[in-house]
């Protein structure tokens, strides 16, 4: 789990949720089924499953237990990404209760213990528990944590993310002390000057921390602001991250404002964080006002105004440099309801005009891959106010840099967005869309790229805009506007907002299909005619009468019942890697070759193999073709229209028709434009990543028919569009 949320964004879990350090349990009730795995179905242990992701090769074992005959190895090898564990069946847990897991280990790497909750929406979220040392010998590993609000069950991973091998063996989980209720009625947080013990503990409260630092912290007896009790954290040695007590999450009132509060010393700025949890469960993040040093108790407060879709908080105070903080008489309580204005801007702090030394509030640097980069919070040079983002690549030989903001968890998943930024630069930006779904995997997708010349000019700030939709299984979205050369990027004023189109006179619907397999003629061809459809065919025109591949006659039968001959280059290369020489003539060559083969009008119209351009690519296009279609999702509408850059639907082997229905009713909603995409054509739709089953394809033409929309090829689509702008 670990490396799949530094995937998306390193952020997600950089600041993870319910973060705790062992701590033994003195219940008995083992909630986790066979914790000896000694029973078995089948080939398998009672009651555990497999499971990895990424890019690794695992293996998974049975071998000799800690006690009893089995216990549960797994293997990675070739790692570049994600992790590796066996998975106990999630079982039922109570909101507010405390539980501590414990298993029995060995590994020769560093392992860690991820908890994952189940919502009462069946969503799924992840929080980070514990790192765990490699160990020769059988080691015992505890934990305790306290269920969010809205969770109704869970499963605790115990993962391997690098090369090597993890055993584990009796496993358990039980309920803890229940938590304390807060004993002033309007404080919300439940123990609130820690006077109340829970063991080694305050009740109510846990430990957390990240990164690499050695950290300490102590339930403090005598030197209390009140009472006898404090709590208190120490770092002695700093890379990254931060430690921290924090209290169980308590629930709140979208809209309505709080006032948390504590007394604390501290020789070093300290911060404060708030962690916002969403009712898909899912945490976002806001930084409060930071606390200055104190050599004795001072009081700290500060006012936080609860966005849409929250369900609860927790306060962070913590320390995340070498230092000391000691905490006594926190508070949390309702100050106000207030109304909360329409959103115009979903992106918090979107001038990056607050911050601090290390960059501006909820804003992230990354990169990966082989580079040098640099990144700098700028101030004095900005596209409005003082401040603005940088980020200078050098070295370049793979991968990209950027800055970016904290994912959302509020857009609206199916709804469409406008994001734009302004932007400096010496070389050419990129935006990708990276969201979270309830399972807590990554996903990403392109917007449209700058091909306007505009991005090489470095000396005034300029716009850049692209609309987008939320997936409908997303729970949390960010935006990469990123460079992935040697040069620099500036930026500044970024906003998410959202979008609603101009649509045409009418909807209308497009069914393309890529590559000009045979299996598109064999299956697909009928399908089309059983509907009275027509498509457009981008052809490689180089792959023609070649095995897997239509012959000319073939793709002449196409044209025939009404379908255009588009091109899609003579030998279907990234087109972003070639020399000027090469380009022209992919481009050129393929045109000529299809207007030999299939009449001087036809190549009109011009797809990129793997949606894959640039600048320069779009330059050359069109000095031959009217119009370009990569792979980059949206709708067409007038207001976004671009021939250069329409907008696509990808169908893939996971696309099912009720995608495809929701695609359709979205066009005909907004009078827009819908291009479909489509590659080869099987009737068991496993040939590839982008095969459609003829079962699938039946359905989804079906639903299109039904849907009354007129189907045209892209040249008559253009041909309609352009009598309307």
């Amino acid at each position: 789990m670990k490396k799949a949320i530094y995937i998306f964004l390193s952020i997600v879990l950089s600041l993870s949720l319910l973060m705790v350090s062992p701590r033994v349990s003195a219940a008995t009730t083992n909630l986790i089924a066979n914790p000896s795995v000694e029973s078995q179905s089948g080939n398998m242990p009672a009651n555990f499953q497999t499971n990895s992701w990424g890019s690794n090769t695992p293996t998974f074992s049975e071998v000799a237990g800690h006690t009893g005959s089995y216990a549960l190895s797994v293997t990675v090898s070739k790692y570049a990404s994600g992790d590796a564990k066996w998975i106990a069946d999630q079982v039922p847990v109570t909101t507010g209760q405390s539980y501590t897991y414990s298993d029995y280990n060995q590994s020769n790497v560093p392992t860690e213990l991820d908890a994952a909750f189940v919502s009462t929406s069946g969503a799924m979220s992840f929080v980070y528990l514990q790192t765990i040392s490699p160990s020769s010998s059988w080691q015992q590993t505890s934990t305790t944590f306290t269920v969010p609000v809205g969770v109704v069950s869970v499963s605790i991973f115990h993962i391997i993310y690098s090369n090597g091998t993890l055993l584990t063996d009796d496993f358990s989980l039980t309920p803890s002390t229940q938590t304390t209720p807060p004993s002033d009625p309007a404080n919300l947080i439940a123990n609130s000057s820690f006077e109340t013990a829970n063991g080694t503990d305050p009740a109510s409260w846990n430990r957390g921390g990240w990164g690499t630092n050695t950290a300490t912290l102590s339930y403090v007896t005598g030197g209390a602001h009140t009472g006898n009790r404090s709590i208190e954290a120490k770092i002695s040695n700093y890379t990254s991250g931060d430690t921290k007590w924090y209290a169980t999450p308590v629930a709140v009132v979208p809209g309505s404002t709080y006032t948390y509060s504590d007394y604390y010393k501290s020789g070093v700025p300290t911060l404060i964080v708030a962690a916002l949890t969403n009712t898909n469960g899912v945490d976002s993040y806001q930084d409060l006002t930071t606390a200055p040093v104190a050599t004795s108790w001072t009081a700290y407060s500060d006012t936080i105004t609860i966005p849409a879709g929250i369900q609860a908080i927790t306060i962070y105070h913590l320390l995340n440099t070498v230092g000391v903080l000691d905490i006594d008489d926190t508070s949390l309580t309702v100050t106000g309801t207030v109304t909360t204005p329409p959103v115009t801007n979903y992106i918090p702090n979107s001038s990056v005009e607050s911050g601090n030394s290390t960059g501006p509030t909820g804003w992230n640097k990354d990169n990966w891959g082989t580079n040098t980069a640099a990144f700098s919070y700028v101030n004095g040079d900005a596209h409005t106010g003082s401040r603005s983002t940088k980020v200078t690549i050098s070295n370049y030989a793979s991968g990209d840099a950027k800055w970016y903001f904290a994912p959302i968890t509020t857009l609206t998943p199916g709804s469409q967005y406008k994001y734009s930024v302004w932007y400096k630069t010496n070389t050419s930006p990129s935006a990708v869309a990276t969201y979270l779904d309830a399972q807590g995997v990554s996903h990403y997708f392109d917007l449209s790229i700058l091909h306007t010349g505009g991005e090489t000019t470095s000396s005034a700030w300029q716009q850049y805009s692209s609309t987008f939709e939320v997936p409908s299984d997303a729970v949390a979205l960010s935006i990469f506007f990123l460079i992935n050369s040697n040069g620099w990027l500036q930026t500044d004023d970024a906003s998410i907002t959202p979008y609603t189109p101009i649509g045409f006179n009418e909807p209308m619907i497009s069914l393309t299909f890529d590559d000009g397999w045979s299996s598109i003629y064999n299956y697909g061809l009928p399908l089309l005619q059983k509907y009275g459809f027509v498509s457009t065919q981008y052809l490689i025109s180089g792959y023609l009468n070649q095995p897997s591949y239509m012959t000319t006659a073939q793709a002449q039968a196409f044209q025939a019942a009404g379908s255009e001959i588009g091109s899609h280059t003579v030998s279907h290369p990234d087109l972003t890697t070639l020399t000027s020489a090469q380009l022209t003539s992919e481009l050129a060559d393929s045109q000529t070759t299809l207007r030999q083969l299939f009449g001087s009008s036809v190549a009109a119209d011009f797809a990129s193999p793997y949606g894959s351009y640039n600048d320069t690519v779009i330059a050359a296009i069109q000095q031959y073709y009217q119009s370009h279609r990569s792979v980059n999702e949206g709708y067409n509408t007038k207001d976004n229209f671009d021939p250069y850059d329409i907008l696509v639907q990808n169908i893939t082997t996971s696309t099912t028709p009720a995608d495809v229905a929701d695609w359709v009713a979205n066009a005909s909603a907004e009078n827009a434009w819908l291009v479909i995409v489509y590659h080869n054509v099987n009737p068991t739709g496993v040939f590839d990543d982008y095969t459609v089953s003829t079962a699938n394809l039946d359905a989804e033409l079906q639903i299109v028919k039904n849907s009354g929309i007129p189907v045209k090829t892209t040249n008559q689509a253009l041909t309609e569009i352009n009598s309307q702008l």
